[in-house]
């Protein structure tokens, strides 16, 4: 099996539910070469169709979409920008994008919980997104449409020709797999047997 690393950039998306924080990593492609510490404003992202958003631009709309998700206690603070050199995992900060809020689902958090969503890419690899600590829990597989209507909304565009986010193979999602719920080990030990 080949190795996929991460990149070509990559996008660390940082929540915190209950003091525990959570990053959600996506690789992305950049069309221009930003330097460090350049305006989110300034970087662009590619997307599927080969057209172009801005890193904070589409911070803001990926936000939009999850918030619903997660619950009200749960805070969105960090989107940071990664640039990875080729064929390895060494990675050199670009910029942040300006985040903040919290979830708006009025259910409480899950604690310990996880949801993947699979995908088959371009390049026929799998692609997995992973929503920690979400207001939505269980121990059951979905194939798509999705029951839960904000799942089948992420899921939507993820396939779409307006997304932006990267399988590790460096192709785009193109059709949705499985919806997973349940228990995610290292957060039951993180929060129930802390060292």
């Amino acid at each position: 099996m080949a190795l996929n690393f991460p990149g070509p950039y990559e996008v660390r998306l940082t929540y915190r539910s209950d003091l525990l924080e959570h990053t959600a990593k996506y690789n992305c492609i950049v069309t221009n070469a930003p330097i460090v510490g350049e305006n989110p404003n300034n970087v662009t992202l590619q997307r599927r169709n080969l057209s172009l958003t801005t890193f904070q631009a589409a911070m803001d709309a990926w936000l939009i979409l999850i918030r619903p998700l997660f619950a009200l206690g749960t805070e969105f603070f960090d989107a940071q920008l990664w640039k990875y050199a080729p064929n390895s995992f060494s990675a050199t900060f670009i910029t942040s994008a300006v985040v903040g809020g919290n979830g708006t689902n009025i259910l409480a958090y899950n604690p310990a919980t996880q949801q993947i969503m699979t995908f088959r890419t371009q390049e026929g690899g799998i692609c997995r997104l992973n929503f920690m600590e979400a207001s939505q829990a269980g121990s059951q597989v979905e194939s798509p449409p999705y029951g839960n209507v904000t799942f089948q909304a992420v899921s939507a565009f993820v396939i779409s020709v307006n997304n932006w986010i990267l399988a590790r193979d460096t192709s785009y999602p193109v059709v949705p797999l499985r919806l997973l719920y349940g228990q995610n080990e290292a957060t039951f030990k993180q929060r129930y047997r802390p060292q």
